[in-house]
């Protein structure tokens, strides 16, 4: 007969897609992921960013929605002006993706 319990790989999948979650920034500061992204947070960042040849800005502008950082909601703008390995793990997390970086000491 098989096993039917979940396995620990499963639940350990479960825990880390629990919404919001925490996590610390390379910067020292706290990133959170307040929601999955969604569809709908790419068409807003379309429409707020419509330059096709602007990536960067696009992006930030999907993330910003469903980030915060020390608690505190961020726009895209105030991605812009983070330190890059904080943007980096932010946007690898929203997007459900390991970060790249580490804290610093």
């Amino acid at each position: 007969m098989t096993d039917l319990q979940p396995s620990a790989t499963a639940d350990a999948i479960a825990a880390v897609n629990a919404y919001p979650f925490d996590f610390p920034l390379p910067s020292g500061k706290t990133g959170t992921v307040i929601r999955p992204l969604k569809g709908r947070d790419m068409a807003m960042a379309q429409l707020m960013v419509p330059d096709q040849n602007a990536t960067v800005q696009r992006s930030f502008a999907t993330v910003a929605p469903v980030v915060k950082v020390d608690g505190k909601p961020v726009v895209m703008e105030d991605l812009m002006d983070m330190d890059l390995d904080d943007v980096l793990d932010l946007s690898e997390k929203a997007q459900g993706k390991a970060p790249t970086s580490t804290p610093k000491p």
